[in-house]
């Protein structure tokens, strides 16, 4: 025997998918934000690797900087102590005026520069 189709039975039956659409929408909706919530992990991820990559190339750079500043200071040196043979030697063949003024000042200055 089949009952007849009530009002209510609608009703219930109307009210169960609305209960099914609303459950699978909160189920989607968490699958959204969990999606978004793992996609900003992976972004920040990629961040934390792009600032790896870039100290590393700072340090690289670093490196590089501070060995040319080496090449710089050995010239230097090299270069000064020329002058100052130069200057010596100038000295020796009686040239005065801006040759012992030249030689007093770079003398001083490496004098300064052996106390500091």
């Amino acid at each position: 025997m089949t009952e007849p189709i009530t009002l209510q039975s609608i009703l219930t039956i109307l009210g169960l998918i609305v209960a099914i659409v609303a459950g699978c929408t909160a189920i989607g909706a968490i699958i959204k934000w969990i999606t978004g919530v793992h996609d900003k992990m992976q972004q920040w991820d990629g961040y934390e690797q792009k600032m790896h990559d870039l100290e590393a190339r700072m340090n690289d750079h670093q490196t590089d900087i501070e060995a040319r500043l080496q090449e710089i200071r050995a010239e230097q040196e090299i270069l000064t102590s020329s002058m100052l043979a130069v200057l010596d030697g100038l000295q020796q063949l009686k040239c005065n005026g801006n040759v012992t003024k030249a030689h007093k000042e770079l003398e001083q200055y490496l004098n300064d520069r052996a106390h500091h």
